[in-house]
């Protein structure tokens, strides 16, 4: 082993001509446990190894760097399937980094941010708990450490693990005043909201208002405005309450525009506020605007809110005895039975973090029995398993073994791809079969009287 150590660092000097480097790194790597003076003598005559591995180190970043940025424009999208595969590709390589390089951090974080938003909490988890670690062991600077345990205290809000997003955002708080104190602020007020600890929550969020008014337009100060109507709304402040969701309004254009998704999904969270104090007519014009603005995005998350506001147009039509009107109101979603029991605690909710294994089992046996009934092509679910690119020779086992075979087609298109399914990535697959398709209809009944209104806080990077 030792005579190869000088071969090996031939072929390292090699690769770092090549421009190789991460090999170039390893096979300097092997070398030195090998001998250490072959792989001395190389450094002295032929190329000093820090400046090797600064040259390597910045080939990989810039890699990494464009990764990042084609994962932040899938995320941004909605398409966590894409934005998670460059984002793992990204951890991959930043693994030949240095503990102490800030981009290791930076990766796991993202990663773990980009599960959370896909509904994958666990994974989620993980990888934010990884990243937070490597932050306080490198003594990374407050901000960085503040921004870590927001997201994280997030997940596991999202999990409803509550009390331990409470201890998490709680350390936030604790650190030296920073630029994320106030989505430290924001994150506990909607834990404090979530255990209906209002009186708590309002303060938090006045808070966090105060310190982001000292700031740049941030799309998080947003979701500030959205809870503060909230906080409001169930304290019996209605006039108060509508007043800040006006404002959630407003600051959601200046940050995308007047014809944002986000600016859609405050003007819901609105509409429902007034909705419930007899405001019909105000109520009809918002959701009128939100229509306007959902009908003209094809993002994978904007069919069920395009749902959503027409369910919730046609109940306030219905409500002013518009009855025929509300018949007309957008056509190709199907009518069914309004709800009457909206809440602007359901602005929190993504139609992304819904997964086909959390669905009802009431609903859940429904669709598995619409789509298992059999007929000459092989029936539904085999139509579905060849969208899901399910191999002939899986079909034929699943035909052959299973009674319950749709369950059995999402539980292998999970084992492949390594993710839950969302109910929104199945409902496409339905629509791509047939837009009547009667599973379709249950499912998007379903998730119009559910989820209605989809507001999440916008996550930044830090």
């Amino acid at each position: 082993v030792r005579g190869k150590a000088p071969i090996r660092c031939s072929l390292s000097l090699c690769s770092f001509e090549l421009r190789v480097f991460c090999h170039c790194k390893a096979l300097f790597l092997v070398a030195s446990r090998a001998s250490h003076r072959s792989v001395t003598c190389c450094r002295v005559y032929c190329v000093p190894w820090n400046s090797l591995y600064s040259h390597g180190a910045m080939d990989v970043k810039q890699q990494i760097k464009g990764l990042w940025k084609k994962g932040e424009e899938n995320k941004k999208l909605g398409r966590y399937h894409e934005a998670l595969a460059l984002f793992e590709e990204a951890r991959v390589m930043s693994s030949s980094l240095s503990v102490e390089d800030p981009f290791r951090s930076q990766v796991l974080l993202q990663l773990g941010i980009c599960y959370t938003l896909d509904g994958q909490f666990s994974e989620g988890e993980k990888y934010l708990r990884e990243s937070l670690a490597l932050r306080q062991q490198m003594h990374q600077n407050v901000g960085a450490i503040t921004w870590s345990l927001c997201v994280l205290g997030d997940c596991l809000r999202r999990q409803h693990k509550l009390s331990d997003a409470e201890d998490v955002l709680k350390q936030a708080l604790e650190q030296e005043e920073n630029p994320y104190t106030a989505n430290a602020l924001l994150y506990m007020g909607w834990c404090l909201f979530k255990q209906k600890k209002l009186k708590q929550a309002q303060s938090h969020c006045e808070r966090s208002i105060a310190m982001y008014r000292t700031r740049p337009l941030d799309g998080n100060a947003v979701g500030v405005f959205v809870m503060l109507g909230g906080c409001l709304d169930q304290q019996g402040y209605h006039t108060e309450s509508v007043t800040s969701m006006r404002s959630a309004v407003k600051l959601a254009m200046k940050v995308e525009g007047p014809d944002g998704i986000l600016v859609a999904r405050c003007l819901c969270a609105l509409s429902l506020l007034l909705n419930a104090s007899g405001r019909y007519d105000e109520c009809k014009a918002e959701l009128q605007e939100a229509l306007r603005i959902v009908r003209h995005h094809s993002l994978p998350h904007t069919h069920s809110l395009r749902v959503g506001v027409v369910r919730m147009l046609r109940e306030c039509l219905t409500k002013q005895g518009k009855g025929e009107e509300a018949a007309t109101v957008d056509p190709d979603i199907p009518i069914v039975c309004q709800p009457s029991h909206l809440n602007v605690l359901d602005v929190d909710v993504s139609v992304a973090d819904l997964l086909v294994r959390d669905l009802p089992c009431d609903v859940k046996e429904d669709v598995y029995d619409h789509l298992d009934v059999t007929d000459a092509s092989g029936g539904d679910w085999c139509h579905l398993a060849k969208e899901f690119g399910l191999s002939e020779q899986a079909v034929k086992k699943i035909r052959e073994l299973y009674k319950e075979r749709s369950e059995q087609v999402i539980q292998r298109w999970e084992r492949k791809n390594g993710r839950k399914m969302c109910v929104n990535f199945l409902m496409d697959a339905l629509r791509r079969m047939s837009e009547c398709h009667p599973t379709l209809n249950l499912l998007e009944r379903y998730m119009g009287e559910c989820v209605c209104v989809v507001c999440v806080c916008v996550c930044v990077s830090g």
